[in-house]
């Protein structure tokens, strides 16, 4: 998953940078620990030609000096380790951002790295526009996102759609706005949900009334299904292709839609059959066609219409 991928990335990203820091900073003690060593030469050899060499120990004092500043630099260089370790098992970027930023890391020598220097400002315009991207990814499928769906490249999904888990949509899809499939759903290339559809969990969608696994298909001999504009489908309901679920229709659980499903109808059984109709808010319309939410109903031409009070 694109969260799974960008922490494996982030705490790989940062442990190679600490540890590039810290192989920069052993160098650099390093090179001032050989000069030291180059300086406490000359020096004896500076003591040897001028004859200051074995004399009092008052004379040694730059000789003892420089020991000393040898022997700091060595634990230093094992305490700059340590500190640099402990800094990367904390796993703070900010920690770790201001020593590869600092005036010590970056400093004069020789040794630094733009690229590497540059590397945690890098991770952190990546980690934004991940931030970006699940931000507008969960303003299409929902507030529950991320979840365990699979969208094919060239799906079509309208805004604030919500998908459940295990959902699998194919590239030849087409889903409105508002649109709500529970988990387990597949829905099919040449599949299209209007605004405001829900699709009950586990669902079952097709688009060939005469499949073979010997006979392969083009996408233009598959057969469509439309579920128009707020049409509820319940659970376990299985679509034989090539149907036209109409306007807030029901489909009872475990419905069998062999057929088209006129406008606010409620359908159960296998095959499916009407059994009455259902208000746009959800009810079962009463005999006189008037819902107790306020809104009227008529038959005209067979169909069902919602007409003023």
């Amino acid at each position: 998953m694109l969260v799974d991928d960008y922490l494996e990335q982030y705490f790989q990203t940062r442990y190679t940078a600490t540890r590039q820091a810290s192989d920069w900073l052993s160098k650099q003690l390093s090179e001032l620990k050989n000069d030291a060593e180059i300086s406490q030469r000359r020096l004896a050899d500076y003591q040897t030609q001028t004859g200051l060499l074995g004399e009092s120990e008052t004379n040694n004092v730059v000789m003892a000096k420089l020991e000393e500043i040898n022997k700091q630099l060595s634990a230093a260089e094992a305490n700059v380790k340590q500190a640099v370790w402990e800094l990367a098992k904390t796993g703070d970027p900010e920690l770790i951002s201001s020593v590869a930023g600092s005036s010590f890391v970056q400093g004069v020598s020789t040794g630094a790295n733009p690229a590497q220097l540059g590397l945690l400002p890098a991770l952190r315009a990546q980690e934004a526009q991940l931030k970006a991207d699940i931000a507008q990814t969960s303003a299409r499928l929902g507030p529950a996102f991320p979840k365990s769906i699979h969208v094919m490249k060239g799906a079509r999904i309208g805004a604030r759609c919500n998908l459940g888990d295990h959902a699998f949509v194919e590239s030849g899809t087409a889903l409105g706005d508002n649109v709500t499939v529970k988990n387990g759903v597949s829905i099919w290339d040449g599949v299209t949900a209007e605004n405001n559809v829900f699709i009950g969990p586990d669902v079952v969608f097709t688009n060939d009334r005469n499949p073979r696994a010997a006979v392969k298909k083009a996408k233009e001999q598959f057969v469509s299904t439309r579920i128009c504009e707020g049409a509820s489908l319940g659970a376990n309901v299985t679509v034989v292709c090539g149907i036209t679920i109409g306007r807030y229709a029901f489909a009872g659980a475990g419905a069998v839609l062999t057929k088209d499903v006129p406008d606010y109808a409620m359908v159960v059984g296998n095959p499916a059959h009407p059994v009455g109709y259902m208000c746009e808010c959800g009810e079962k319309l009463p005999e006189d066609l008037t819902c107790r939410c306020g809104h009227n109903f008529a038959k005209q031409n067979g169909t069902l219409v919602r007409v003023p009070f």
